[in-house]
């Protein structure tokens, strides 16, 4: 309604002008008493519409942004391992990414999309009354003037999109840069890097020395490219920017001029010519203002295709993610999970031609304790990795209970499954929050009491004034690394799990405490559960009933910790090299 307003004033302020014209009168006070009212109430029209246009959009805008930034993080969360591997997806490009899209999305969808509604009708509605009463003039002027300045703001737009492209991509690689360098704060602090991480900050430096050279470098350059960039692009926009703004003038000229030579030989009357003169000018004004939003339309479309591609990147549909069909009895039944490893090959997305695993055959009963062995980067923790379902195998297939992992759900799976990794991962809150953390029900203080014991922490909690009500601090940094170990074995032990992974569980416990946590362990899964080890330190895996030595990707030693020595080969080695008999 309120863009269709700008036709009617242009017909309303045309007849006020000719009723000017005709001189002072009684018929000009009521004239300009009759149309002062009209545009008296077209002002207060224009008020009720544009106030109920913004608050309508704006919760519109509101809603859709909660929607879109809930869909992605929902999205992040429900890839696969190997997305995050990719070097644009790392953390500080995601939460930049997070951040950035809903808002771009945002400042379209709220009120500049009414505005861009309006003015686009405006343009048409005013157009179509220039035509109807003087399609001469009004065809001059629209491929005269008009359409350059429709040019100009279509070039902007391209312009712009290709710079926002580009310096969304710097933005995200130097996020990621920023949120590595806070995360290793402690790192930067030691070497007293500061000053040095400041100045290259703000100042770039081609030469690069060491690996802190390279990083501060990438930093640096990421955001200098964005200033070279935009400097160059900037000069673009605002020549078309500045081309549609000088060409409305044009038009007002061109309109002039014409309209003139149209009323001079009496093609048109002179209120017609007011009519279709005022019409260009809306519709000039128009035009431009449309050219203004350009960046709001780069900036919602750069946003959308980053949504629009996290949804194709999902490499699982959702009914996998929540499968709703009926759980089998292999599923369900309690005690220790049976796994069997059926030449199993694997080779990383980024790296296809290197097979990390190949060929591995691993046949694992139920409670039974096994251990992974091998020289760094033989493949032990990439099997974790696939047992836990982070990566597809290429060929070959794990088996859980009888039932190919494939084809079970991930949710219910790892719902069976505990993982201690070699640094354990603790969030912001209390000791018992951490330990109680991913379990669908509240745990009792008895069933934390004695995870806590098994994982050898519970003489230290109760030694804190608060407890298990002690605050871990960002990432358990008020712990220490052998505290926020036990913690994870303790939170893993609290979900009783079918199948406890342990990928260098124990490598941050001293002697005493890997000692009395192994033994926790090792009496949990004869009972309660099957466990696969994976370790450097071979006394954690020595009391394993089969201990599995892996090089290149293969099993190439096997059997329990007396015969494997008797054997005399690489595990002999191994052990020879740690002096353990």
């Amino acid at each position: 309604m309120s863009s269709l307003t700008y036709p009617a004033m242009a017909i309303l302020i045309s007849r006020l002008i000719n009723s000017f014209n005709k001189g002072p009168g009684p018929q000009l006070t009521h004239d300009g008493n009759f149309y002062s009212l009209m545009l008296f109430i077209t002002a207060l029209i224009n008020l009720i519409a544009y106030f109920s246009m913004g608050y309508v959009t704006n919760i519109i805008s509101q809603r859709l942004t909660r929607r879109y930034r809930s869909e992605i993080f929902a999205s992040v969360l429900n890839q696969d391992i190997s997305f995050f591997d990719e070097q644009q997806n790392t953390t500080g490009a995601i939460v930049s990414r997070l951040s950035t899209a809903p808002t771009q999305l945002q400042e379209l969808l709220g009120f500049n999309v009414a505005i861009i509604f309006i003015t686009l009708v405006n343009l048409v509605s005013t157009c179509i009354l220039a035509l109807i009463l003087g399609w001469k003039l009004a065809l001059v002027v629209l491929f005269g003037a008009l359409l350059p300045i429709i040019i100009s703001a279509w070039l902007r737009f391209a312009m712009e999109t290709r710079l926002e492209s580009s310096i969304e991509k710097r933005f995200a690689a130097s996020a990621a840069i920023a949120a590595e360098s806070v995360a290793a704060i402690r790192t930067v602090a030691s070497l007293t890097l500061e000053d040095k991480i400041v100045e290259r900050y703000n100042r770039p430096d081609s030469t690069r020395v060491t690996f802190t050279d390279v990083v501060r470098c990438r930093y640096s350059n990421c955001l200098t490219d964005i200033v070279e960039k935009s400097g160059q692009s900037f000069l673009w926009i605002n020549l078309f920017f500045s081309t549609a703004q000088a060409t409305v003038f044009a038009a007002m000229a061109l309109t002039f001029w014409y309209g003139a030579q149209l009323v001079l030989r009496n093609e048109y009357t002179q209120n017609q010519f007011f009519i279709i003169f005022i019409a260009v000018l809306f519709s000039g004004e128009a035009c431009v203002q449309v050219s203004t939003f350009t960046t709001s339309l780069s900036n919602a479309r750069s946003g959308a295709n980053y949504i629009l591609w996290l949804r194709q990147q999902r490499a699982k549909p959702v009914p996998l993610l929540r499968d709703d069909r009926e759980v089998s009895d292999d599923e369900k039944s309690s005690g220790p999970a049976a796994v069997d490893v059926i030449n199993l090959e694997f080779a990383y997305r980024q790296r296809p031609g290197v097979k990390v695993i190949n060929g591995v055959q691993i046949q694992i009963d139920k409670g039974e304790f096994v251990a992974c062995v091998g020289a760094s980067g033989c493949g032990k923790s990439t099997m974790v990795s696939l047992l836990e379902r982070f990566y597809q195998a290429t060929s070959g297939h794990i088996e859980y209970n009888s039932i190919n992992i494939d084809n079970l759900c991930p949710k219910n799976y790892r719902q069976n499954i505990a993982l201690v990794q070699q640094e354990p991962t603790l969030l912001s809150g209390t000791l018992r929050e951490n330990i109680a953390f991913g379990l669908e029900r509240e745990p009792t203080d008895g069933e934390v009491e004695d995870a806590c014991k098994q994982a050898n922490i519970w003489d230290f909690v109760t030694s804190l004034p608060n407890g298990l009500a002690t605050d871990c601090g960002s990432s358990g940094t008020k712990l220490s690394d052998g505290q926020r170990q036990r913690i994870a074995i303790a939170r893993a032990l609290t979900r009783s799990p079918k199948l406890l992974l342990l990928d260098e569980a124990t490598s941050a416990l001293d002697t005493e405490s890997e000692r009395i946590v192994q033994a926790a362990i090792e009496k949990a899964s004869r009972r309660d559960m099957t466990t696969i080890a994976i370790a450097h330190r071979l006394s954690t895996t020595k009391r394993a009933d089969r201990i599995f030595v892996f090089s290149n990707g293969r099993i190439i030693e096997s059997g329990d910790h007396r015969t494997l020595t008797q054997l005399g080969g690489m595990y002999y080695n191994m052990c020879l090299s740690q002096s353990l008999g």
